[in-house]
């Protein structure tokens, strides 16, 4: 867990804020309702696809002749999620720049990079858990980013 309040809630922290901030400036009216709805769920978002993702990149572990190791898959994901932190921060500031978020996508690279040093696993199945790992984490990352749009619609919508 060192990695997640080491690491990855002061990113989070620093992409909400700048989140917070980019959406009060760029709105006319200076409506705070709205910077905290984005910053908020922008919070709930990263967290729980940290946690999903640790949990389906450790469970592929064993089935791939691995043997599960909870600390190696919070490493993993936590260092492989920070490109995505980062876009976050810096569109964050800058709504306009929302399409920078592609550049995101190099954390999938890294996740490869880390998972050839990190994981023990035969050599011969470690290519396909990485790339079973790497497609499974980003329908996770879709699934989320499409779930938290409804959910947050609905309710916005009712208010």
């Amino acid at each position: 867990m060192e990695i997640l309040f080491a690491h990855i809630l002061p990113l989070l922290l620093l992409a909400c804020l700048a989140v917070f901030i980019g959406e009060f400036f760029s709105n006319v009216q200076f409506y705070a309702g709205s910077a905290v709805y984005k910053s908020l769920r922008k919070l709930v978002f990263f967290v729980l696809f940290y946690f999903i993702s640790v949990f389906f990149t450790n469970q592929l572990m064993q089935t791939f002749g691995g043997t599960k190791d909870i600390r190696l898959a919070r490493k993993l994901m936590g260092y492989s999620i920070t490109p995505f932190l980062l876009i976050a921060l810096v569109t964050g500031l800058v709504p306009y720049l929302q399409d920078l978020n592609i550049m995101g996508l190099y954390c999938f690279y890294l996740f490869w990079l880390g998972g050839k040093e990190l994981v023990d696993m035969p050599a011969k199945k470690l290519d396909s858990y990485l790339m079973l790992t790497i497609t499974v984490n980003f329908f996770v990352y879709v699934f989320l980013g499409i779930a938290l749009s409804a959910i947050t619609s609905i309710f916005v919508s009712s208010l």
